[in-house]
């Protein structure tokens, strides 16, 4: 039996491209391994031996160490393109979040850039989590968000989110902040005034103190200037400045809904409050650092009593030792 082949210089392999293995192999050598001798009528014919004299192919035994190391191997190479599919995710997250300017009198997005679902259904849970806080709240900054997730959230997964039903503000009054999608503050002020942005600049900032970023002012600044929302402000002189102050009739860029002398005096009491702060937990480092060392004279002084306790028990001792055998 015969059976013909095609003699097409770019497919040497009966239609079949090379696989890796064989490179970049030549007709010539491709008829070679084929067993294809040329012929003058513009085909080739492969002489094939019957099929009884075909020969099974023979099961090659695989050790056990061999075929752990093929899986690890493949297991590698899964986790190594996980990876980078979630860097390649990442990379367009940043490019897909909507930057908005203030002074640029266009309409805010309304849809996101980036269109196809996350593929993880963890991912697809916690958009949907997103989407219901944004709904509550329009306005959020990234600190203040992370504490209403999960704790098992980290920042890079939020990045990765975000873009879905968001977008910020690089200036103006919510600075930092992110928006959801098809919300402006600028024609809403009632509920978009409290969720104003405020910039504080800690005169009493020390680099030596706590780094933990408190969304609330119920720490001190964690950085010398540091974005805080005021909604999320606990102190009873801010929130109350802020419910009774009468809003301006237009927002401007400086001080949003609010009057610009309103945001000062909030600053004013930012810093008093901060310093207050900083000074309660000095007096409290202090005490503590007094009742350890304290604590720790008394322990030295039980310990000499005691020394001294066995050394007058030890000669009362001997004296009765000797008054018991006659000794002087």
């Amino acid at each position: 039996p015969v059976r013909q082949l095609s003699t097409d210089a770019s497919r040497p392999f009966g239609g079949r491209a090379p696989s890796k293995a064989t490179g970049a192999a030549s007709p010539a050598a491709g008829k070679a391994l084929l067993g294809i001798a040329p012929s003058a009528g513009g085909t080739e014919v492969v002489e094939t031996p019957p099929a009884g004299d075909v020969a099974a192919p023979e099961k090659v035994a695989v050790d056990g160490d061999e075929e752990e190391e093929e899986e690890e191997e493949a297991a590698d190479e899964d986790e190594d393109e996980g990876e980078e599919d979630e860097d390649k995710e990442f990379e367009r997250a940043l490019y897909a979040m909507q930057l908005v300017r203030f002074d640029l009198k266009v309409e805010v997005p309304v849809a996101p850039a980036v269109t196809r679902e996350p593929k993880s259904s963890a991912h697809r849970r916690l958009l949907q989590r997103l989407r219901d806080t944004f709904a509550e709240r329009p306005i959020w900054l990234d600190v203040a968000l992370m504490k209403k997730l999960p704790p098992s959230v980290d920042e890079a997964t939020l990045t990765r989110l975000l873009p879905y039903v968001a977008y910020q503000w690089i200036d103006g009054p919510w600075q930092k902040g992110f928006t959801r999608l098809g919300y402006d503050p600028r024609v809403s002020l009632d509920e978009a005034a409290p969720l104003q942005v405020l910039q504080f600049r800690d005169p009493h900032w020390n680099p030596k103190d706590d780094t933990i970023v408190d969304c609330t002012f119920r720490k001190p600044p964690a950085q010398k200037t540091q974005w805080y929302q005021l909604t999320d402000i606990q102190d009873d002189f801010v929130q109350s400045m802020v419910e009774s102050s009468e809003l301006e009739p237009e927002c401007s860029k400086k001080s949003g809904w609010l009057p610009s002398f309103l945001l000062d005096a909030l600053r004013d009491r930012l810093a008093l409050r901060s310093q207050m702060l900083r000074e309660r937990a000095a007096a409290k480092k202090a005490a503590q650092r007094a009742a350890a060392r304290a604590s720790s004279a008394g322990a030295g002084r039980g310990t000499k009593r005691r020394g001294s306790a066995v050394g007058r028990g030890g000669g009362r001792g001997r004296m009765a030792k000797k008054t018991r055998t006659g000794g002087g």
